[in-house]
């Protein structure tokens, strides 16, 4: 699977409260929840990736991440 790593901070432009995915020493992408609903348990992850990096295995990998250490499902 591909390495990959979430990038924060102000070297690569992103909005305050998102991270971006890195991979190889470049910023592939964006990943961020939508929405928390905790009365509900419900969310929404929205992401992107650029088209050089799709195919890669890098959102779902970082997606299950997301969810499982922030979420602790």
């Amino acid at each position: 699977m591909a390495q990959a790593r979430f990038c924060v901070g102000e070297e690569y432009n992103l909005p305050r409260d998102s991270a971006g995915i890195c991979h190889k020493g470049k910023i592939a992408g964006s990943i961020d929840y939508l929405y928390l609903d905790w009365s509900s348990y419900k969310t929404e992850i929205g992401y992107w990736l650029g088209k050089d990096f799709e195919g890669l295995g890098l959102a779902t990998r970082l997606v299950t991440y997301y969810l499982n250490t922030h979420l602790q499902i």
